[in-house]
């Protein structure tokens, strides 16, 4: 989606200064997805429970204490809350480590992000840990002044807590800002805390989305098209 509202909404952004972007982890800057959803089907089959991918899609957003509660109610697991969250993140320690990747564009648009002086904050519902874990291996971390996950405030997108913290973290007000998601949920989030969003990697059935009010500013295929976009309609 590269609109005429959205490169009019790109100039209103140029005039104002840009001085940080708010980027989203799984299915942004990580080729996560897959995995996510291998981890989800294999923890509920060790409980002896069967996932579906309604379900999944549901879970998109909350961060994993929260999921943990949604799953341990709906499918009447009995395990302590504590060891299920520790065998869920198990799991997805397990293919953090060993499969998830950067999306292609991911090191060029960071680096560039950062050679502009602008400043980077990860904001993710993904536990700490392996949010930080990843930026470490892929050698992510110096580009990132903050990382905002959803284990530090009590309601996970699309509320927009998460990118309000981050915000106040960076002492910054929205309109100097500006988010990159892949997610409604995560557009949702960023949008309802004052953000312009530019939307990566929406799935085709998202292409049509009648966005509402917490519409993407932009949406684009890849990291190569946002980097684009930000270079010769924001920063040029």
């Amino acid at each position: 989606m590269k609109s005429a509202a959205a490169f009019r909404r790109a100039i209103f952004l140029k005039t104002r200064g840009l001085k940080a972007v708010l980027i989203d982890l799984d299915g942004t800057l990580a080729q996560s997805l897959p995995f996510l959803k291998q981890s989800y089907f294999d923890f509920l089959f060790q409980h002896g429970c069967q996932g579906s991918d309604e379900e999944f899609q549901e879970l998109s957003g909350p961060s994993l204490s929260q999921i943990i509660g949604i799953l341990k109610d709906r499918h009447c697991l009995d395990s302590l809350t504590e060891e299920l969250y520790e065998n869920y993140l198990a799991h997805l320690t397990r293919h953090y480590s060993l499969s998830v990747t950067p999306f292609p564009g991911a090191a060029s648009l960071l680096d560039f992000l950062s050679r502009q002086g602008l400043r980077l904050s990860l904001v993710t519902s993904a536990p700490r840990s392996l949010a930080a874990a990843f930026l470490v291996r892929h050698a992510f971390d110096s580009f990132f002044e903050e990382i905002v996950s959803g284990e530090d405030v009590a309601t996970s997108k699309p509320d927009p807590a998460v990118y309000e913290l981050a915000l106040t973290k960076l002492g910054l007000p929205p309109g100097a800002a500006i988010a990159i998601e892949d997610s409604r949920s995560g557009v949702q989030a960023a949008s309802s805390a004052g953000l312009d969003v530019i939307a990566v990697h929406l799935p085709p059935e998202m292409h049509n989305t009648v966005w509402g009010n917490a519409s993407p500013t932009a949406s684009f295929a890849d990291l190569s098209q946002v980097k684009d976009f930000i270079a010769r309609q924001i920063l040029s």
